[in-house]
This record gives structure tokens, sequence and C-alpha cells, in this order.
């Protein structure tokens, strides 16, 4: 249908010494839910944790996906991927066994490729390990199994994309959190 914005939800923002939380609550139209996203950073290691809080009297759904870019190294990714991941045949990337490949370099920003076919072993987390142009490599871990997962590349960057579609019933909510480990550079 028609989707109009009528007023954009105010965030809350609380900064603390090695974190940042932000909060939104919406009501209207017979929604009321509440979002919290909180980014934490320890060490190395940035975590990102989100909460949706459904309010409201009837079911909420959300479709929600992470967009993490990545630095290429040498103009070309590289990831490994859990045991049991799949990916269909296509133009942009290849799964042998647990390491992506990317089939050829991209040449421009509009060059590149976008593949959906991307899926993760069922009942783990998501995690993958990939190459970086100055560290040894970035370690990115979800805490569910996407449904499914999207990957991307062009000239400059590579995106793996967890995507979840979140079912809540009345008065209920779901956490879930995405982990980047980055390596000590050598």
């Amino acid at each position: 249908g028609n989707v109009r914005l009528v007023t954009p939800c105010t965030w809350r923002v609380e900064p603390s010494s090695n974190a940042i939380t932000f909060v939104t609550r919406h009501t209207a139209t017979g929604f009321d839910y509440e979002l919290t996203r909180r980014i934490e950073l320890e060490g190395r290691t940035v975590r990102s944790i989100t909460r949706l809080h459904n309010h409201a009297d009837a079911p909420f759904a959300l479709e929600w996906f992470a967009h993490p870019f990545f630095a290429l190294r040498q103009g070309v990714a590289a990831a490994t991927f859990p045991r049991g991941t799949t990916l269909a045949p296509n133009a942009g990337f290849t799964l042998t066994g647990q390491a992506l490949t990317q089939n050829r370099p991209f040449t421009r920003q509009d060059d590149g490729h976008m593949e959906r076919s991307l899926r993760a072993p069922a009942e783990t987390p998501f995690r993958v390990t990939l190459t970086h142009p100055v560290l040894p490599g970035v370690e990115f871990e979800t805490s569910f199994t996407p449904d499914p997962c999207v990957i991307w590349g062009n000239d400059r960057t590579f995106s793996v994309e967890p995507y979840r579609s979140i079912r809540l019933a009345p008065a209920t909510a779901d956490t879930w959190a995405l982990t980047f480990r980055f390596s000590l550079p050598v």
C-alpha cells in the first residue's frame, strides 16, 4: 500500500565510557514497540545488541538486516564461512568448502555483484572471517541464524548482510547481536 511517514521516531541517546545506547518507542495505528540498539567497544571487539519489544495487543513484524561494509584486500573479497553454508552458482562469488572467493575483480563502483542465495547452516550462530588490507582478519558473528544472508561487493567494499524476519507475539521481546573482532596488525 501507500506508506507515509507521519511523525519520525524520537531517539533517546545514552552514552557511557565504552558504549552508546539508542532507544526509541513508537505508538501509532495499533503498533506499540520499543527498539533499543546498544553499541559496545571492548578492546578490539565491537558488539551491536538490538532488542525489539512489542508492547501492543497484536503481533508485530519486522524485517531487519545488518549492512556492514568490509575493506577489500588487493581489490577483492575473500572470506571463510561456517561448515554447511551453501551458495548457488552465480556470476560474482564462489563458495568452495568454507572458502568464499570473488570470481573476478570488480573494476568500478557500479561494477559488482549482489547475491541472495547464501544460506547458513540451521540452528547455529553465523561466524564469518574476512580478509582485510591491514589486519590479518576480521571476524564477524551473529547470535542468530540468518534467514537468508545477502552478500555483495564492488570495487571498494564487500558486505555480508544477515537478514532476520521477526514476528513478535503481543507483549514479547527479542534480542540479537552482531560481534566484530578486529585482529591485531602484524
